[in-house]
């Protein structure tokens, strides 16, 4: 189960980036990058329709506005991304690590 997690987390991630590349929000033209940004900032609902209307004004505080709200998520994207490509190194020490651990326990077993 510890292992299952963050692959599905991974592939999910991979999955977010895999769509917004195909939207051609990574394309080398210029134009193609701004069209594919305004499609997607486009698909971000309209904050008024959330806030101040009955029991809907829970959602979402009425502090935040459409740009705040897309500024948190391309403050979420990039922490991702900075996760992910961290990710190797990362792994890689906590390998070390785990491997180092388990060569001591077994050490201890065998002393015993």
């Amino acid at each position: 189960m510890r292992v299952i997690v963050p692959i599905l987390k991974l592939s999910l991630a991979g999955g977010a980036v895999y769509a917004i590349a195909e939207q051609g929000l990574f394309s080398i033209s210029q134009k193609e990058t701004i069209d594919a940004s305004k499609r997607i900032s486009d698909a971000v609902p309209n904050v008024d329709s959330y806030i101040g209307k009955g029991s809907v004004s829970n959602w979402v505080p009425a502090g935040i506005s459409k740009k705040d709200l897309i500024n948190y998520w391309n403050k979420g994207v990039k922490v991702s991304i900075g996760a992910l490509s961290t990710l190797p190194a990362d792994t890689k020490d906590l390998a070390s690590r785990g491997y180092d651990y388990m060569k001591e326990e077994i050490g201890k077993q065998v002393k015993k």
